[in-house]
């Protein structure tokens, strides 16, 4: 309960239905909140769990983790220097990471180490490909020709950054 400058009393949530863009009642505010959650996790590649290939990286440091097999952690988050969802991610293996530390939009510097749930390293969804049984995305099988296309180069990607095959 929170008393305004005209001694009224509003709730918590009164203020996020405000906030979210005018009154909104507490049920509809709580429901609108779950949709927008539930709209986001459609559109995105990997799920809490996953394992996924890393496809893409802007930085030079970066690329040299294309073909590396990561687990997938939650919740996302929208990094300004991507401009888009990440997840924060860790590799299977106990190889050394090219890691790249950001500021904002401006790169502070990258460096290879062993990378553990701890660390805060994230990775855009849009860039990974999720390693799943055959009813969903990608068998293990497609897993396979994927990381023998991106070791020999015969992969690209279109104008909005998306990864794209290109079988000989």
């Amino acid at each position: 309960m929170v008393l305004n400058k005209n001694n009224l009393r509003t709730t918590t949530h009164h203020l996020v239905g405000f906030f979210m863009g005018g009154f909104i009642p507490t049920c509809h505010a709580q429901a609108f909140a779950e949709m927008t959650k539930v709209e986001i996790d459609m559109t995105l590649r990997c799920k809490h769990g996953d394992l996924a290939i890393i496809i893409n990286d802007v930085t030079e440091t970066g690329q040299k983790n294309i073909g590396r097999i990561v687990s997938v952690r939650g919740p996302t988050r929208y990094f300004d220097f991507y401009k888009l969802i990440c997840w924060r991610i860790k590799p299977v293996t106990r190889q050394k990471f090219w890691v790249d530390y950001s500021k904002g939009i401006e790169l502070l510097r990258s460096q290879a180490e062993r990378v553990y749930w701890n660390d805060p390293v994230h990775h855009p969804d849009a860039w990974l490909l999720p390693i799943r049984p055959k009813d969903e995305d990608i068998d293990l099988s497609d897993a396979e020709q994927v990381l023998r296309m991106i070791k020999n180069k015969d992969y690209q990607f279109n104008a909005i950054g998306n990864f794209i095959l290109t079988p000989a």
